[in-house]
C-alpha cells in the first residue's frame, strides 16, 4: 500500500486528510505542532509514525524527514503545514511576521519536497500535494502570488 506524509496533520485540512487517506488503506506519516491533536489523529489504523514539532524548528523537521527517507521514503507528500500568523492586511504586516510566514508556509514546503523528491525519482513515481495557508485569504496577495509562482515552478524545474 502507499505511504503518505501529511504536515499539519492534527487539525483542518491535514486531519480530514489523514482520516480520508486512512479509510481507503494508505499508510500514513503524520506531522503536527499540537501533541494533544496529533495524538488524536494517532489512532487511526493505519499510521505508521508521528512526529510532534513546530516546522519553525529546522532540526526537528529535517530529523523527522531523514527518519521517513532511511524508511523507503513516501509516494506521495501532502505539504499541508502552515499558519496565518496574524491576519493583517500587507499594509500591517512586519518584515517579521512576513518572514515568518513565508518560512512556514513556503520554506517549510520546499524543505519537504527536496528531501522527499529524490526518493520519489528513484523510485520512478510519486505525487506531491501542495496546500496553501488561509495567510492567502486575508488580503494577503504579495503571500498568495509569491506562493502561486513558487511552488508549480519549483516542481516542474525539479522534475
Amino acid at each position: 500500500m502507499k505511504k503518505v506524509l501529511i504536515t499539519g496533520a492534527s487539525d483542518g485540512i491535514g486531519k480530514a486528510t489523514a482520516i480520508k487517506l486512512n479509510e481507503l488503506g494508505y499508510q500514513l506519516y503524520l506531522f503536527g505542532r499540537t501533541k494533544e491533536k496529533l495524538d488524536e489523529v494517532s489512532k487511526l489504523e493505519n499510521v505508521i509514525k508521528t512526529y510532534c514539532f513546530d516546522a519553525h524548528n529546522r532540526k526537528d523537521l529535517y530529523d523527522a524527514l531523514d527518519d521517513i527517507v532511511n524508511d523507503c521514503g513516501v509516494d506521495v507528500l501532502v505539504n499541508n503545514m502552515g499558519a496565518n500568523l496574524k491576519k493583517e492586511e500587507v499594509k500591517d504586516i512586519t518584515i517579521e511576521l512576513f518572514e515568518a510566514m513565508m518560512d512556514l508556509n513556503c520554506t517549510s514546503h520546499l524543505i519537504c519536497i527536496e528531501k522527499l523528491l529524490p526518493k520519489m525519482i528513484e523510485n520512478g513515481k510519486g505525487n506531491i500535494v501542495n496546500v496553501l495557508s488561509t495567510v492567502c485569504k486575508f488580503n494577503n496577495l504579495t503571500l498568495l502570488a509569491m506562493a502561486d509562482w513558487l511552488f508549480p515552478n519549483f516542481i516542474a524545474s525539479s522534475s
